[in-house]
């Protein structure tokens, strides 16, 4: 019987990394979740117009000591499986240097288009990561596909564009069955985004405090000044050579589609 599995996933960037996390479980796992979840809402922050929502960035500077209400939510929900990929901005950089040093001795041209963008980068790897090397998890059976909800961002309009492309491009390695084209919603309308953003803020913190994958601190739940029950975590990360080796792969297959610029056509040509 299908359970209609969804992933709720959010980013956490700062100068040091980026992270997209969050919690898969099925629909009517999150239909019970966000209930208890928005009776807690009146601890966290208050917008203009009066409502209430929690926004992790925002609860570590005023509300931090509210903030284990809301993951003893989470705790009470063994069936959420938290998920998370994380970029190192330095490992990126590093790898694009290494980029333009092949093209370079090459001659080439490097288009990346979309790749460039951090955020774009890190969705492609997480759907990647996830359907083509799948990490077996008892709490999601095999061939159950995932249908992933993403917080708003401008970038969807050329994820979704692209949408196809990249059901394309994995479909003959895949092997967990890739659900619907992604949604972007609200954070504010749908609640577990919300635990979705604390989970993809504190897997940042840890990465930055401890660099190792993964983290002590994440293993171990260790939120400071408490801890969470444990639980199996889907926990990827892209290390430089990894990023490299990408990047590279794309740069190739812009340059077998053409994508280039007429000196680099010319010299692919034989003309130069």
């Amino acid at each position: 019987m299908a359970l209609d599995f969804q992933g709720f996933i959010d980013e956490s960037i700062s100068s040091e990394e980026l992270v997209l996390g969050g919690y898969i479980a099925p629909a009517s796992v999150w239909a019970k979740f966000s209930k208890d979840w928005e009776e807690l809402l009146p601890l966290a922050m208050k917008g203009k117009d009066g409502s209430f929502y929690f926004k992790m960035s925002e609860m570590a500077v005023h509300k931090m000591d509210q903030v284990r209400a809301f993951y003893n939510v989470i705790d009470q929900y063994p069936d959420l499986v938290p998920i998370s990929l994380r970029i190192n901005l330095e490992d990126l950089e590093s790898a694009k240097r290494r980029l333009a040093d092949f093209a370079n001795t090459m001659g080439w041209s490097v288009h990346l288009n979309n790749w460039a963008n951090p955020y774009y980068l890190a969705f492609r790897l997480l759907l990647d990561n996830f359907h083509i090397h799948p990490i077996p998890m008892e709490k999601i059976p095999a061939g159950e596909p995932i249908n992933f909800v993403f917080d708003e961002r401008a970038e969807k309009k050329f994820i979704l564009a692209a949408w196809n492309e990249i059901v394309e491009r994995i479909a003959d390695d895949i092997k967990h069955p890739l659900g619907s084209s992604p949604r972007f919603e609200n954070d504010k309308r749908f609640l577990p985004l919300q635990a979705a953003d604390l989970w993809a803020w504190w897997v940042r913190e840890w990465y930055e405090e401890d660099n190792h994958h993964p983290p002590a601190k994440m293993n171990q739940l260790d939120f400071g000044t408490w801890r969470g029950k444990n639980r199996k975590k889907l926990v990827m990360t892209a290390f430089e050579d990894q990023l490299f080796k990408v990047l590279l792969a794309i740069c190739v297959s812009n340059l077998a589609e053409g994508n280039v610029d007429p000196i680099t056509a010319a010299k692919l040509r034989g003309d130069l």
